[in-house]
């Protein structure tokens, strides 16, 4: 299933899982589903050309990374500042719900896709399309 599909599938599954009462067993295999398919996700990403990592954030804390990243805590940590502020600015702004942010480096970029209660990091070079990063 092509990545797009994926994303998708898992925003689904996340707005169900958020109406299912915790310690339901059908929202526990929901659950490890998700996280089983976000994993799968982050590891195709970041074997991906140009791609430096990739990982998913959530609550501020990185649950899932593959790639020669640095630090994931401090990433995490920055890249859940990031979608908070971005989040406010697109509220004054009159935007709408952000979907994704990018910030673009002279050497490196970095973007974050939204996936329901978690963010997927993509740290690629400045000139590596995200597109290519997403599709192969």
């Amino acid at each position: 299933m092509p990545i797009d599909q994926q994303l998708t599938h898992l925003r689904e599954v996340a707005r169900q899982v958020a109406v299912i009462p915790a310690g339901n067993t059908e929202r526990s295999r929901m659950e490890a589903d998700f996280d089983q398919r976000l994993r799968a996700i982050v590891r195709t990403i970041a074997k991906r050309d140009g791609v430096a990592a990739c990982f998913a954030v959530r609550d501020g804390h990185v649950v899932q990374s593959a790639g020669g990243m640095l630090d994931y805590d401090a990433l995490g940590d920055g890249c859940w500042t990031l979608v908070q502020t971005c989040a406010t600015l697109a509220e004054q702004l009159g935007l709408g719900t952000p979907q994704q942010e990018l910030l673009l480096g002279d050497v490196r970029k970095l973007a974050i896709i939204r996936v329901g209660p978690v963010m997927l990091g993509i740290v690629a070079g400045a000139k590596t399309s995200l597109h290519a990063a997403l599709y192969g």
